[in-house]
């Protein structure tokens, strides 16, 4: 109940903690004790990062939170006691990897992968997979924008007049010496 109030708080400090107590004991998932945590706290968590944790590009004590979070559920095993959380914890994967930053991105796309292999052939992953071949097509149709900003200065040819001045800028140390140099 402690750790479910700290989940819930509205301090973002008292979130992080929750959560990183909650990955320090993260081997319960491996007992009996697994349904219980998954109805107890399943809940929380998602909310933690599908409504009360916007994404954030920086990392601030809520950025952390979100990456624990999806830290705890990429953790957990995959079994029959998850099966009814699958549909969730991949739609919950798909939102974090179009709205996150790259390291909770690849937490998320590390959840959908594992959830995948596990359960591809139960109805609860295959409603998710065109969901989330959308989500690959649309990242790859903006690709070219992301490459010709990331690249804009070598595909555009460059100014002879700037390379001259950058030669003759360049190269005055190397006049100079010569001219030193000569009796």
């Amino acid at each position: 109940p402690n750790i479910r109030r700290h989940l819930e708080s509205n301090n973002p400090r008292d979130v992080k903690q929750a959560v990183s107590l909650i990955r320090e004991r993260i081997e319960i998932v491996h007992t009996l004790e697994f349904s219980d945590f998954l109805k107890f706290l399943l809940p929380p968590l998602l909310d933690l990062v599908r409504r009360r944790l916007p994404p954030r590009m920086y990392d601030g004590d809520e950025n952390q939170a979100r990456r624990i979070a999806l830290e705890i559920f990429s953790r957990f095993p995959a079994n029959e006691v998850l099966k009814p959380s699958v549909t969730s914890l991949l739609q919950l994967a798909l939102e974090v990897v179009q709205n996150d930053n790259e390291d909770n991105a690849m937490a998320a796309l590390r959840m959908v992968f594992d959830l995948h292999k596990t359960f591809r052939n139960q109805p609860e992953a295959q409603t998710e997979v065109q969901p989330f071949l959308d989500v690959v097509y649309n990242m790859y149709q903006g690709m070219h924008v992301v490459v010709e900003d990331a690249f804009r200065d070598l595909l555009q040819p460059p100014d002879p007049a700037r390379v001259l001045q950058q030669h003759e800028v360049s190269s005055q140390p190397q006049l100079q010496q010569q001219q030193q140099q000569q009796p």
